[in-house]
């Protein structure tokens, strides 16, 4: 178990340890898809089929899209992220559509190539594939001394804001907790409905273990119409900060944690200020992983979480800073100790 209130603040370098795509790879592969043609009879020439066939149900004629969606693709190389693009054309609700579409089809099929795909109905996930990833790691961490007959304390003293449009986290756990506890689907949710799990900017679907279920992960969504009703769990950042009562309750998350550990994350500014709560903050342990990010903007990122996390004026002491250069896996090896 950890020692403590503890938040997982997760970005794309976390899902990349499952062979998801990173933010630039995932610009990269909306490019690909987005990169729409016609022939001379009017026929689709280039793009991503399915996201074509869903443009094609829509109110403006398939010509005004197809136009739309190739834009997109021509941008994508001067965008650092797909978030920010979409956040820049906040007032363009077409390629707000097209953006999003595009989105929720490459990580449903980046989920579906990943090593922690399980194939329907009644698979099982193979814990060896990803035994040397973090996944693994936080397991055992979370599952030290807690007997079968406290499961559904497991997740009593961690949360997760995960800034990621995969469910790779909740694939893993609800699969982990299955065969290390030996129980059953329905108890194994019992247990994680505990499990506090925010996504800024939404999911491609809920998963499939919540109420009211969306699609599994890495489902197939060829149905045009699904494919169109997913695109709406997509948010922009101007669209999440309107949610206000969401906002709070991540920023709650913040103020009373005891050790916050960024995995994977890319310490955008406007997803720091999401985070940033005006109450005072207890957290005395933080913890990063910084790959990627070179030395000098590795000292601006300590000084931006240091003003993401406001003290109390009477509390005289610092937060211990332990973010280093490595993946993910091995910042749990380095600290497994102090988690």
């Amino acid at each position: 178990m950890f020692r403590g209130r503890t938040l997982f603040i997760v970005g794309a370098g976390a899902s990349k340890e499952a062979n998801l795509p990173i933010g630039s790879e995932l610009t990269g592969i909306i490019a690909r898809s987005l990169k729409m043609e016609l022939d001379s009879v009017g026929h689709q020439a280039s793009g991503n089929k399915d996201i074509f066939a869903a443009l094609s149900e829509l109110p403006n004629n398939i010509e005004y899209y197809v136009n739309v969606a190739h834009r997109i693709s021509l941008a994508m190389p001067a965008a650092s992220s797909i978030d920010e693009f979409l956040d820049v054309h906040r007032d363009d609700k077409d390629v707000q559509i097209c953006g999003k579409l595009a989105i929720v089809q490459s990580i449903l099929e980046a989920e579906r190539k990943s090593l922690l795909h399980v194939d329907q109905p009644r698979g099982m996930l193979d814990l060896s594939k990803v035994e040397n990833t973090w996944f693994a790691r936080f397991f055992r961490k979370l599952s030290s001394r807690v007997q079968k007959s406290n499961l559904k304390s497991l997740y009593d003293n961690i949360s997760f804001v995960i800034f990621n449009y995969d469910r790779c986290v909740e694939q893993y756990l609800l699969y982990a907790t299955m065969l290390y506890y030996n129980v059953d689907e329905e108890e194994a949710l019992d247990a994680l409905a505990k499990l506090k799990i925010f996504h800024p900017y939404g999911v491609v679907g809920a998963f499939a273990w919540k109420p009211g279920s969306g699609i599994n992960f890495g489902d197939i969504a060829r149905k045009q119409k699904r494919l169109v009703m997913l695109q709406n769990g997509i948010r922009t950042y101007t669209e999440q900060i309107a949610e206000q009562k969401f906002v709070a309750q991540i920023r709650e998350e913040v103020t009373h944690a005891d050790a916050i550990a960024f995995l994977g994350f890319g310490f955008h500014q406007q997803n720091i200020d999401l985070m940033t709560p005006s109450d005072p903050t207890v957290a005395r342990r933080l913890y990063g992983t910084t790959m990627g990010i070179s030395q000098s903007s590795s000292v601006f990122v300590n000084n931006m979480v240091a003003r993401m996390l406001p003290r109390p004026s009477s509390s005289g002491w610092e937060p211990t800073f332990n973010f280093r250069n490595m993946k993910c896996y091995d910042l749990f090896h380095e600290f497994d100790m102090e988690l």
